[in-house]
């Protein structure tokens, strides 16, 4: 699929026009200017028949293998693949160079070439375009900003940092950012009454700032203009690179050049404080090794997530591993794809996107929380809470037993150690997870007999009982229902069935009888010491392993002393 993404002016007149190919890294060769002008012109002139003769705007055309979506503002038309959020992107990057006020020259001459206002800007609009195929928080609204992982007292440090002002009697800067490879690493606000960020906003100055080649080699103060905040107006920028991946950005609302001189000592000082604490190695560190956070590697069927803190708007995410490749373009696209469905159930583009507010960072974005999706989570969290309350009320009042309402259900850390052991302790010497080889238990010691007989006489006990209770009901709906003999019988033994089935897996009989061997010693029991080096090598992060070896310690009076006993016997 190639992405073919333009803007013009409502004369037809082209501004910008890019295409990227999703399914290779190869960058297409970009079209010349007479075919693009005879492109813009021909859409405009679609965009205007629509206009005139249904007397409706067209936002949406379909065709065959084509699916096109447009965007019209007072004067400026952008078109692309299905992509609504991508021309919101670019019409914000527009405004960010020349402001609302700088489009004033379209409304008073359609007919005028607006390149000539945004020449230098072309590799910047490019980026933003690239970008949005291969990352999450540019592909995605309201997915949040990517921050570097930071100790909290470290960046805490470096906020302060940014926060003092030796002039404070007059002071000049707004925000203070610092920035390291196209990630915020603090933010510094000091007056979030008359201004706050927004995430948008941010984004677009992120992507500014690390696609100006010139901005790197050069102290800086140049005019911007954040639309999400006021697009009327420009704030002022002073950036500057401390190394070749760490940027320092300072905003202020003042166009006086007599800041500049102020900004430059503020940037010495940010710049020693930084190596005094050691900030900027653990900074560099971070980046470098972002590769090995890997919160998820003890999940094998999880490959990726994207996480984001709708509070901070801080979003997240891991490298791609084996057998993905994270640098490569074409496995980005398809897996943003897969996200992009995801997201498009979840919650559903609003009727009218522009009016969609953007978050402000560190603030939490009230319009999410009215999402059907968010609702539904946060609806099913309550269900579950209050099921397990229900559960444990009527588990007490029907039960005599002592047995609480949680020896009902098998939690996954229980059902983890179940399955790993019977998989690779029981089934190799031929017992099966049913226990139904008779030959194996020949092998086994007295008092691993002792623990299999025990706990096969009380699972006899809880299947007879649960079979009876089951035929029982199933009896009392076949004279009620006044059902057929055939039916009745036929109901009568599968209540039965499923009773003792029921039964025995309420009951829980195989943890008991592991926890039971388990308090056996080595000598006494070549299982449990089995079953122990299992636990220990294939489940160490496993809460309930855990709960088991530390029962069995105490228990069996330490069994890792158990095994030098003999050599002590032998010494005497």
């Amino acid at each position: 699929m190639e992405l073919d993404v333009v803007v013009c002016s409502t004369s037809g007149k082209p501004i910008f026009r890019h295409r990227v190919s999703t399914s290779d890294t190869k960058r297409p060769s970009e079209e010349d200017d007479s075919s693009t002008s005879s492109f813009t012109s021909s859409l405009q002139g679609l965009l205007s028949f629509v206009a005139c003769t249904q007397h409706e705007e067209l936002l949406e055309l379909q065709a065959a293998e084509c699916q096109c979506v447009f965007r019209s503002s007072e004067s400026l038309t952008f078109a692309a693949i299905c992509l609504q959020h991508l021309l919101q992107l670019l019409q914000n990057q527009i405004l960010f160079v020349l402001s609302d006020r700088g489009l004033d020259v379209l409304r008073r001459q359609p007919g005028y070439d607006l390149r000539e206002l945004l020449n230098g800007t072309e590799r910047v609009t490019r980026s933003l375009t690239e970008l949005w195929a291969t990352s999450p928080t540019l592909r995605f609204k309201d997915c949040g900003v990517p921050f570097v992982r930071l100790k909290p007292e470290r960046r805490r440090e470096v906020t302060r940092a940014l926060e003092l002002e030796e002039n404070t009697a007059t002071p000049t800067m707004i925000c203070g950012l610092l920035l390291a490879k196209e990630q915020v690493v603090a933010i510094a606000q000091p007056n979030k009454k008359q201004f706050s960020i927004l995430v948008d906003d941010l984004l677009l100055l992120i992507n500014f700032v690390y696609h100006t080649p010139s901005l790197a080699t050069s102290e800086t103060w140049t005019p911007i203009c954040l639309s999400n905040f006021n697009a009327q107006g420009f704030l002022y920028a002073y950036v500057v690179f401390l190394t070749s991946d760490v940027c320092l950005l300072l905003l202020s609302s003042q166009q006086s050049p007599e800041q500049f001189p102020h900004f430059q000592a503020k940037k010495e000082f940010v710049a020693q404080r930084l190596e005094d604490i050691g900030a900027m190695e653990e900074i560099d560190s971070s980046i470098q090794n972002h590769s090995e956070w890997q919160p998820h590697s003890d999940l094998p069927l999880l490959h990726h997530f994207i996480y984001k803190n709708e509070l901070t708007g801080e979003c997240a995410e891991p490298d791609l591993t084996f057998p993905f490749d994270d640098k490569d373009f074409g496995t980005r696209v398809q897996l943003l794809n897969q996200y992009a469905k995801l997201q498009h159930l979840m919650f559903p583009t609003p009727a009218d996107p522009q009016t969609r507010e953007s978050q402000v960072l560190g603030k939490r974005l009230s319009s999410l929380q009215d999402t059907t999706a968010a609702r539904m989570v946060k609806q099913m969290q309550v269900l579950l809470d209050r099921l397990r309350h229900d559960e444990e009320f009527i588990l007490r009042s029907q039960c005599r037993s002592n047995v609480s309402a949680t020896t009902t259900m098998m939690s996954t850390d229980q059902y983890e150690v179940m399955y790993t052991l019977c998989s690779d302790m029981f089934s190799k010497k031929g017992l099966g997870r049913c226990g139904s080889s008779r030959s194996w238990t020949n092998d086994i010691t007295p008092a691993e007999r002792e623990v299999f007989l025990k706990y096969r006489k009380k699972g006899v006990r809880r299947g007879i009982l649960g079979a009876l209770l089951g035929a029982s009901a199933m009896a009392g709906v076949w004279k009620i229902a006044a059902l057929a003999t055939a039916f009745g019988v036929t109901g009568v033994i599968i209540g039965g069935l499923v009773g003792s089935w029921i039964s025995m897996r309420a009951c829980r009989l195989r943890l008991k009888m592991i926890k039971k061997m388990l308090k056996l010693s080595d000598e006494k029991s070549p299982l449990a010491a089995e079953a122990r080096e299992i636990l220990q090598t294939k489940l160490p992060h496993n809460a309930y392993a855990k709960k088991l070896l530390k029962m069995s310690e105490l228990v069996s009076g330490s069994w890792k002393k158990d095994k030098s006993t003999p050599e002590i016997s032998k010494e005497k």
